[in-house]
C-alpha cells in the first residue's frame, strides 16, 4: 500500500510539470532553444506529446479515484482517503479551469498586440511608399514581398503591380510564373534555363525601359546597384538607370525631401512611438510568477520583427538626411531607429558619426573596430546591412568600399568612398582608393587630378613610401593610357631621382616598364643597378628575366649563373632552366626544371609546361602529354595559360588536326 501511494504521488508531481510545460517556462525546450541557438522552433511534435502526457496521468489518476476501498475500520487514513476519492473529479474540474484561464490570461496581450499591429501593416506601410501607376517592386526578402503583396489585395490597381523576389528571379520555373501572373517579358532571355548574371543584368535592363521599378532598401551589397542608381522615396528606392561611362550619387530634390519627411512623421505618429515605448513594469503577481514559476512573457515575435523592419526604414531615410546635409532632421531619425530597435547597430555608428559631424568634429577613416569582422564578404556586409541598414561612416564605408572593390562593383565601391572622402575631408585613404577605382575604369583624368588632390593634402609631410609608390604608378599608368608616355617616363624617373640607392624603388619603377612595354628603359634600370653592385640579387635576375622575354636567352644565362653562384633561389633556377630550353640546352634544362619540381616557391604550371616542352624535344608524347595534363590542374580554367596548355594538349592527342 506504501508504494502504491508513493507510485500515485509521483503521478501527481509529473502531471504537475506537464502542466507546467505547457504554460512554455524559461527551462523548457522552446525557450532553451531560443536562448542558446537563437533561433524559433514550432516544437509542435513536443507539445502534442506532453499534451498525450497529461491526458494518460490525469486518467490514470482518475482511473485510480474510482477503486472502491475495502471496507474496514474508519481510521484517519482511511477518511482523508476517501475525502480525497470523492472530490478527485471536482479538482480535476477546477485545474483544468484554472489552466485555462491562466493560459488566456497570459496570452491575451500577445493575442491582441497581432491584432492591433499585424504584419500586414509594413505591408501597408511600404505600399504607400509607392506611387501611382504601377511597376515593379524587387527584394531580397521574400517575407517583405508576402506582406506587399497582402496589403494589394485591398488596392484596386493591383494588377498594376509585380513583387519580384531577386534571388529567384535567375529560376526559369519563377520567371515563367511571372509572365503568367503578369506578362511583361519575363522570358524574353534564357526562356527555358537559370539566367547568368550578365543575362539577369541584360532582363532588368530591358524592363526598365518599359517599367519603373522600385527597390525595397536597404540595398548596399546587391549587383543590381552596378546598373542602376537608387532614388529614394519613402520607403523604398526607385531605380534609374546610369548613364553609360558614368558614376553619380544623386542628390535629393528639396521638395523630394520635404515630401519625404511628412510621410516619416506621419508613419511615426501613426503608432510606431508607441511600438518603440518600452514595455510597461509587470505587476507584483507578475514577478511572483515570473520569479517562483520561471514564466516570462510570451514572446512577441511579430512585433519584434516589425520593430526591426521599421527601425532599418528609419536608419536608412537618415542616412538620405545626413548625405543631403540636413544634420538635425538626420539625428532625429537615428534616434527613431535606435528607439525601435535598440540593437541596430547601423543607426548607432551612423548617430555616432552624426554626432560629430553637429559639434564640427572631423570623423576618422579608421576606427571600424570589431565591425570589419563582420564585413569579411559582400555576401556578410548584404546580410548585416538588410538587416539593419545603410552605414554612413567613413571607416565603414571604406571596408564596405574595398569589399565592394574586391567583388568587381566599381560603381558601389566608388560610391562608398567618395562619401568617406565627403565626410573624412583630412583622410587620402577614400582618395587613394578613388584613384585605383579611376584607374580600373580607364578614367585618366580623373586619376591624375586625384592623384593631385593627394599631393595637395600631404604637401610638406613626408610620405610613407607605400603610399608614394602607389600614387606614382597610378599616375604613370593615366599618362601612358592618354597616350603620353614622355610624362609617364618623367613621373618614373623623378621618383627613381627621389629615392638613389633603394632598390625597391628601382624594382617598382623596372616592373612599371615592363607593364608599359617599355623594355629599353627596364633593362637599362637592371643595368645600372649591376653597374653599382655587381652582385644585385634582383637586378641580375630581373634583367635575365626580360633577356629571355625578348627571346635574347643567351645573354641572359651570365646573369642567372652569376646568381646562383651566390644563392639557391629556386625562382633564379626556374628562370636559367627556361633560357637553357630556349638555347636548346635540354639536358641541362631538365637538372634545372627537375630541382624546382614541386617547390611551393614556384608556379607549378611553369614548371610542367617547361617539362611537356622537353619531353616534346624528346619526342616522348606520353610523358608530354602527362605534364600538360598536370599543367591544366595548377591554372585558373579558361585562363590564357590554360587555353595555351589545353590547345597544346589536344594537338599532341589528335596529330591529325593539326
Amino acid at each position: 500500500r506504501f508504494q502504491v501511494w508513493i507510485f500515485r504521488a509521483l503521478r501527481v508531481v509529473l502531471l504537475l510539470a506537464c502542466l507546467w510545460l505547457v504554460f512554455d517556462p524559461e527551462v523548457g525546450p522552446r525557450q532553451i532553444v531560443r536562448k542558446q541557438l537563437g533561433v524559433e522552433l514550432p516544437l509542435l511534435t513536443f507539445d502534442y506529446v506532453n499534451a498525450l502526457g497529461i491526458a494518460f496521468l490525469a486518467g490514470s489518476l482518475l482511473f485510480a479515484a474510482q477503486v472502491q476501498p475495502q471496507r474496514r475500520a474508519r481510521s484517519a487514513l482511511q477518511k482523508f482517503n476517501s475525502t480525497l476519492r470523492r472530490n478527485t473529479m471536482l479538482a480535476f474540474a477546477v485545474i483544468t479551469t484554472s489552466v485555462s484561464c491562466a493560459l488566456l490570461i497570459r496570452n491575451l496581450p500577445s493575442v491582441l498586440a497581432v491584432n492591433r499591429q499585424p504584419l500586414s501593416g509594413y505591408g501597408e506601410f511600404l505600399a504607400r511608399s509607392l506611387p501611382a501607376g504601377g511597376g515593379l517592386v524587387l527584394a531580397e526578402d521574400a517575407t517583405k514581398l508576402a506582406v506587399l503583396r497582402a496589403a494589394w489585395s485591398h488596392q484596386a490597381d493591383r494588377e498594376k503591380w509585380s513583387a519580384v523576389n531577386l534571388k529567384a528571379l535567375p529560376s526559369h520555373q519563377y520567371r515563367a510564373a511571372l509572365e503568367r501572373e503578369s506578362p511583361r517579358g519575363w522570358l524574353a532571355i534564357g526562356p527555358e534555363r537559370e539566367l547568368k548574371l550578365n543575362e539577369l543584368l541584360q532582363l532588368l535592363n530591358q524592363l526598365a525601359r518599359t517599367n519603373r521599378i522600385f527597390f525595397i532598401a536597404p540595398h548596399t551589397g546587391v549587383i543590381l546597384f552596378e546598373l542602376f542608381q537608387p532614388s529614394p522615396l519613402a520607403a523604398v528606392s526607385e531605380l534609374q538607370r546610369y548613364e553609360e561611362n558614368h558614376f553619380a550619387r544623386p542628390q535629393l530634390p528639396a521638395q523630394r525631401l520635404a515630401d519625404n519627411e511628412i510621410f516619416w512623421d506621419g508613419t511615426w505618429r501613426g503608432g510606431l512611438e508607441t511600438l518603440s515605448q518600452p514595455p510597461g513594469r509587470p505587476s507584483a503577481l507578475a514577478n511572483f510568477f515570473h520569479r517562483r514559476l520561471a514564466l516570462s512573457p510570451p514572446p512577441d515575435d511579430q512585433w519584434q520583427q516589425l520593430r526591426i523592419w521599421y527601425s532599418a526604414a528609419f536608419n536608412d531615410w537618415g542616412v538620405a538626411l545626413q548625405r543631403a546635409g540636413n544634420l538635425p532632421a538626420a539625428q532625429r531619425r537615428f534616434e527613431q531607429a535606435r528607439a525601435l530597435n535598440t540593437n541596430n547597430l547601423a543607426a548607432t555608428v551612423n548617430w555616432n558619426c552624426n554626432s560629430n559631424l553637429l559639434a564640427g568634429k572631423v570623423p576618422a577613416t579608421s576606427g571600424a573596430g570589431r565591425l570589419t569582422d563582420k564585413f569579411r564578404s559582400i555576401q556578410e556586409i548584404a546580410s548585416v546591412v538588410g538587416l539593419h541598414g545603410t552605414f554612413d561612416d567613413p571607416a565603414i564605408a571604406c571596408v564596405i568600399g574595398n569589399a565592394c572593390f574586391a567583388a568587381g562593383w566599381p560603381r558601389q565601391a566608388w560610391a562608398e568612398f567618395d562619401r568617406a572622402r565627403e565626410l573624412a575631408t583630412n583622410s587620402v585613404i577614400p582618395e587613394l582608393a578613388l584613384a585605383r577605382i579611376y584607374a580600373r575604369v580607364h578614367f585618366d583624368d580623373e586619376v591624375l587630378a586625384t592623384v593631385s588632390r593627394v599631393r595637395a593634402k600631404t604637401a610638406g609631410q613626408p610620405l610613407v613610401k607605400a603610399l608614394e609608390s602607389e600614387l606614382v604608378v597610378l599616375e604613370s599608368g593615366a599618362w601612358m593610357a592618354q597616350t603620353n608616355p614622355a610624362a609617364a617616363v618623367q613621373t618614373l624617373e623623378l621618383f627613381r631621382q627621389k629615392n638613389p640607392g633603394d632598390n625597391a624603388a628601382a624594382e617598382l619603377v623596372f616592373k612599371t616598364y615592363l607593364l608599359f612595354g617599355r623594355t629599353t628603359n627596364a633593362l637599362q634600370i637592371a643595368d645600372e643597378q649591376l653597374a653599382a653592385n655587381a652582385d644585385n640579387l634582383s637586378a641580375l635576375n630581373n634583367r635575365a628575366a626580360l633577356l629571355i622575354q625578348l627571346g635574347r636567352a643567351t645573354e641572359a644565362l651570365p646573369s642567372l649563373d652569376r646568381a646562383l653562384a651566390l644563392t639557391n633561389l629556386p625562382t633564379i633556377r626556374l628562370n636559367r632552366a627556361i633560357a637553357r630550353l630556349q638555347v636548346g640546352d635540354d639536358a641541362a634544362a631538365e637538372k634545372d626544371y627537375a630541382l624546382v619540381e614541386n617547390n611551393p616557391a614556384v608556379e607549378a604550371f611553369t614548371v610542367h609546361f617547361g617539362q611537356a616542352q622537353l619531353a616534346v624535344n624528346r619526342r616522348d608524347t606520353n610523358a608530354a602529354v602527362r605534364q600538360l595534363e598536370i599543367c591544366l590542374t595548377n591554372i585558373a580554367p579558361d585562363s590564357v595559360k590554360w587555353r595555351t596548355a589545353n590547345e597544346r594538349l589536344t594537338a599532341l592527342k589528335n596529330p591529325a588536326a593539326r
